[in-house]
Parts: C-alpha cells; sequence; structure tokens
C-alpha cells in the first residue's frame, strides 16, 4: 500500500469519526430540548390544560405572560383594554399550577402584576366585567393570595436625573483590570460572599424575566477539587481553588422551537454577570469552559445531583488574590475588529 493511500484512508477514517461525533452530539442536544422543554405547548397557544409535565414548566408560562404585562405596562402610553387574551391564559395557567403544585411564590408575583392591570384599566374606564370578575376570583382560589397587598410586579416611576445619578460610577477601570486568575491565595472564600455575588448577578437579564440560570456552589478545596476532575482546561492551577460555581440554565423555561439556544444566552448573560459581581467583592474568578462530550455531561449530572433538565454553560474557578501574582495579558481586538457600523437602513422584512 503506497504512503498516499494510506494517507487518504487515515483521512477519511478519521472524517468518519468526527462526524458521527458531531452529528451523536447534536442528536444529545435535540433530545434534550425535545424531552425537558414545553416547545410542544405553543401549539395550544401557550395555555396549558394539564399538558405541560413538570411544575417549571408551568412556571415558566405564567412567568412569560405576567412579563409580558408588566412590560406592556412600562411603555409609553399603554393601550387601555390591551392583552386580553393573555390575561385570560395567565389566570388559567395561575389556576392549574395552584391546583397541581400548590403554591409558589411567582404566583404571588403574576397576581400582582394582574392587580396592576386591573388598576390601570379601570382608571381608564376599559375593564371588561368578566375579565375583572376572574382576576378577583383568584383571591377566592388562592387562599394565600388573600388580603394581599404586594409590591411584586407594577411599575417603577423614575426622573431622568434619578436614574442617572445611580450610573455615576466610572466603570472603565473596573472592567479592564479584571483578569481570569489562574494564582490564588490559600485564604478561604466565604460561602456568604458566594451567594452575595449570586445575588448581584440574579438582576442579569434574561427573556421573559424567565431566569432559567441556577448556580451550584462547591464551597471549600476538597469539594472543588472533586469537581474540577470532571473539567478539562484547570491543569496547572486547579489545586490552588479554593470553590467552584457552575453556572446552569434549565431548559424547562422555554417553550418554544426559536428558544432552542436561548439556555447559551440566558446563562452565558448570568455567568459574565456572575463574575462581575465576584470581582466586585475582591474574589478573584477564572472561568472554566464545558465544552464537553455527553458522557461526561451525564456524569458530572450524576454525580452532583444537577437535574438532567439543566444545561451546564461554564464552570466559574473562584479564589482569594495573592499578595502578588502574574495574569495573562490577553490583549482584545481593535474597535475596527470589534464593532461594524450599519451604513444605511435594511428593507423593512416581509417575512
Amino acid at each position: 500500500m503506497t504512503q498516499s493511500l494510506k494517507y487518504r484512508l487515515k483521512f477519511y477514517f478519521n472524517f468518519v469519526q468526527i462526524f458521527c461525533e458531531l452529528f451523536r452530539q447534536v442528536l444529545y442536544d435535540w433530545g434534550r430540548f425535545r424531552k425537558f422543554s414545553s416547545y410542544a405547548i405553543s401549539i395550544f397557544y401557550l395555555q396549558s390544560n394539564g399538558r405541560v409535565q413538570t411544575s417549571y414548566q408551568l412556571l415558566a408560562l405564567i412567568q412569560a405572560d405576567a412579563h409580558k404585562i408588566e412590560k406592556a405596562l412600562a411603555i409609553t402610553n399603554p393601550r387601555p383594554g390591551f392583552g386580553v387574551a393573555v390575561v385570560k391564559r395567565l389566570i388559567a395557567n395561575v389556576l392549574e399550577y395552584y391546583q397541581r403544585f400548590a403554591f409558589n411564590s411567582r404566583l404571588e408575583i403574576a397576581y400582582a402584576v394582574l392587580q396592576k392591570y386591573e388598576e390601570f384599566n379601570s382608571l381608564h374606564n376599559s375593564l371588561d366585567q368578566e375579565l375583572e370578575d376572574s382576576i378577583n376570583n383568584l383571591e377566592k382560589e388562592i387562599i394565600e393570595l388573600k388580603n394581599l397587598k404586594t409590591q411584586a410586579a407594577g411599575i417603577i416611576e423614575f426622573t431622568k436625573q434619578e436614574y442617572l445619578d445611580k450610573t455615576k460610577i466610572d466603570l472603565e477601570e473596573f472592567f479592564m483590570n479584571r483578569y481570569s486568575m489562574r494564582q490564588f491565595s490559600d485564604q478561604k472564600v466565604d460561602l456568604k460572599d458566594l451567594q452575595k455575588a449570586i445575588y448581584l448577578a440574579s438582576k442579569t437579564p434574561s427573556v421573559c424575566n424567565r431566569q432559567c440560570y441556577h448556580a451550584f456552589v462547591a464551597n471549600g478545596k476538597e469539594k472543588a477539587s472533586s469537581v474540577l476532575t470532571y473539567q478539562l482546561g484547570n491543569r496547572g492551577f486547579g489545586d490552588q481553588v479554593d470553590s467552584v460555581i457552575t453556572v446552569t440554565a434549565d431548559l424547562s423555561c422555554f417553550f418554544s422551537s426559536s428558544e432552542r439556544n436561548q439556555a447559551w444566552i440566558d446563562g452565558g448573560l448570568y455567568a459574565m454577570s456572575l463574575i462581575y459581581a465576584l470581582h466586585s467583592l475582591g474574589i478573584a474568578s477564572c472561568p472554566l469552559n464545558w465544552s464537553v462530550n455527553p458522557k461526561r455531561d451525564l456524569a458530572l449530572k450524576d454525580a452532583s445531583g444537577i437535574p438532567h433538565s439543566h444545561s451546564i454553560i461554564m464552570m466559574i474557578a473562584c479564589g482569594h488574590i495573592k499578595d502578588e501574582f502574574t495574569v495573562a495579558k490577553s490583549k482584545r481586538k481593535p474597535m475596527e475588529e470589534l464593532c461594524t457600523i450599519m451604513d444605511k437602513p435594511l428593507p423593512k422584512c416581509s417575512l
């Protein structure tokens, strides 16, 4: 056999292997989204009627509709009488959730939104009597809502000056001096500081305010080290890491095939917020990718108790800063490679 033929056979053999592995991993992602999301509910106009399987799926429907109403109230000059179909669907899903899964704090948020909706339309004499009765009936059906006067939802009024006063922080130095750290001191990271960072990061925006993101914390070197054995990019510094936060996004929060990539978007936004929150508290961190095959993904979930409905976005290694240390310079691209300015308006979308 000639050298050229051997090379060709080796090339095609490797190509088939790589293609099959890619196809297997695509099937893995497709299968998980199909199993854990409630994408099929979109056929039924997002009203469950007993069709969704888990409490998380139904909460996502509730959260999405509550946010639709809440953000509509926040626009300039909301249209009186808007969103009747959404309100009816929200009421139906809230009642179903309570009957199937008992009370949850997000039912309070949904009810508070409905109260604000009722107040707005009563003010404009545009509230349908049947709809008003349905909203008020929630108190009778859900005892935890009885006489509840909550500020959990609605709108917040600002003046321009009030809003800008809260932004008077020079963030350039803060942003430009955050580095991925691979050298840590022996000082232990207080769990309360990690929880404070997680709380700060919870302000991260998410699609329809569904907040699919979650943080699994391994606090302390022994726990952190055990988690890092599943990750492939911490060689040479993993033994110095005090704590590891595994960031995930729950596929149960999504109910449309067009949202198949949304977990990575919302989870990625949350992870970056969390890294900046840690930085603000003086905790060094290093984001660790989770680009692994299905076997390793399942192994970590089985070992850690991370639900299989969660997609693992990344791990974040945490620790305190040494008195003296070095970091990679990691120079960024110039502006002309970072940004493209559109020179004219696009033709109107006709799809």
